[in-house]
């Protein structure tokens, strides 16, 4: 019968608030025995309830055109929650026409959480025409009826200007009623606009506090978040432990920022013992999902052999699908092993062009080594005025290898004498040794 995705979650959400008094257990055989019978019956909701025991629970209706026809002989018999079970159905399957004409029914028969749906719907134009809108007054029936989804939902339309004209103020009111519901999505939003300063005064310590409640409430994103800021000390006092355990909180979930984190943490031993076979795993987890930092630091396990038996082969392959994603220090590893020939013919000019990739997207280490080949005229004519351009960006980024370099072309080209060349690196490390201090 397809996933169990979020439709899934918003649908059971609507039988609970329409069925109370089956607070069974749906795994109680005895359960499953009176449904089977009522439902031979005919007793429409113990038919229901059969079906939903199969996609949430535990019963053994297994083909899921019986399912179907089950949900639609019940939903004939006027129950809306099978309308709106069979729009989650169809939703899964993704044929979001017959998602968007169950659900209807089913709204137009008051259940909030298909009138969700519904506006879910319009707003991904999945089975009707794209309408902001419309999802907004799909959202607002439902909201108005107090479910939390939708709440958040609308909020994000007027935090957005979708349908609407954008509306802090409103947003802030639908993100406040929701997480009033422990919806963890829109503790999120609130801590986001406190973070940004979007209609309300920035402050990280407050959206710390809002993220903070939805990791409570286990958000696997907000755990990362919460994670992310105790490392930086941002909005709270910097902790690496605490760091360490909302990652791994939010890393046990699956996510993949946070199993790349963690991994880094095991890399180089920060609040944890270094151990690179747990770095090495929490990366490929992480990678597997198409994380682009787990992928370059897979690779360069790989490459270096660190945790791991030597393979640049690997490397190559794992630096390529991050450099997939434009990830500047990837290609600049590309670049590196086109330029010495590791696990690929020597090539200058495709280790210029992976270089200038990263250079472009303002990559530091991609400037120099643009610079480097330049001046070395490796695959090129030497030129040292295009050298010392790219020597010059670098060096304002703080490269120290680029400013020496610069000033040594500028020497050649005497442009600067030796008192010149001397204060001006003095100046320049002084300046870094200062920051660092600081």
């Amino acid at each position: 019968m397809g996933k169990n995705g979020p439709a899934g979650e918003k649908i059971m959400s609507g039988v609970r608030m329409h069925m109370p008094r089956w607070e069974h257990s749906w795994e109680d055989s005895e359960v499953i025995r009176w449904c089977r019978k009522e439902a031979a019956g005919g007793n429409a909701d113990a038919e229901l309830l059969l079906v939903l025991m199969e996609r949430y629970g535990s019963g053994d209706v297994k083909d899921s055109r019986e399912a179907e026809e089950l949900l639609t002989k019940a939903a004939e018999q006027g129950s809306a929650v099978a309308e709106a079970a069979l729009g989650e159905m169809f939703d899964s399957s993704e044929d979001y026409a017959k998602a968007a004409e169950w659900y209807r029914k089913a709204a137009e028969h008051g259940i909030p959480a298909a009138e969700t749906c519904m506006g879910d719907l319009c707003l991904e134009g999945h089975g009707v025409s794209q309408d902001y809108a419309e999802a907004l007054r799909w959202y607002q029936k439902a909201a108005d009826q107090g479910d939390a989804i939708a709440a958040n939902n609308l909020g994000t339309l007027y935090l957005d200007g979708l349908g609407t004209e954008q509306d802090y103020g409103r947003a802030m009111k639908w993100f406040k009623k929701a997480a009033g519901q422990n919806e963890p999505a829109a503790m999120i939003n609130l801590g986001n606009m406190y973070y940004e300063g979007r209609g309300v005064r920035q402050d990280a310590g407050r959206a710390f506090r809002f993220y903070r409640k939805a990791a409570d409430l286990g958000d696997a994103g907000a755990q990362s978040t919460v994670g992310d800021m105790l490392v930086q000390g941002d909005g709270v006092a910097q902790d690496y432990d605490k760091a360490a355990a909302w990652y791994r909180k939010s890393a046990d979930q699956g996510f993949a920022s946070a199993q790349y984190n963690l991994g880094v943490m095991y890399l180089e031993g920060i609040s944890v013992r270094q151990e690179l076979k747990e770095a090495l795993r929490l990366f490929t987890l992480a990678a597997d999902q198409g994380d682009a930092n787990a992928l370059f630091n897979l690779g360069t396990m790989y490459l270096l052999g660190h945790g791991v038996r030597k393979d640049p082969a690997e490397a190559l392959k794992l630096f390529m699908k991050a450099a997939d994603q434009n990830h500047p220090s990837a290609e600049v590893s590309i670049g590196g092993m086109y330029r010495e020939g590791l696990s690929v013919s020597q090539d200058y000019s495709e280790s210029l062009k992976w270089y200038m990739k990263a250079a472009d997207q303002g990559s530091m280490e991609g400037q120099y080594n643009v610079g480097l080949i330049y001046m070395q005229g490796l695959g090129v004519s030497r030129d040292p005025e295009e050298a010392c351009r790219w020597f010059e960006k670098a060096a304002k980024q703080g490269d120290r290898d680029a400013a020496v370099c610069l000033a040594a072309l500028r020497l050649d080209a005497g442009e600067l004498s030796g008192t010149d060349i001397s204060g001006a690196l003095s100046g320049l490390f002084r300046n870094d040794g200062d920051e660092e201090d600081g």
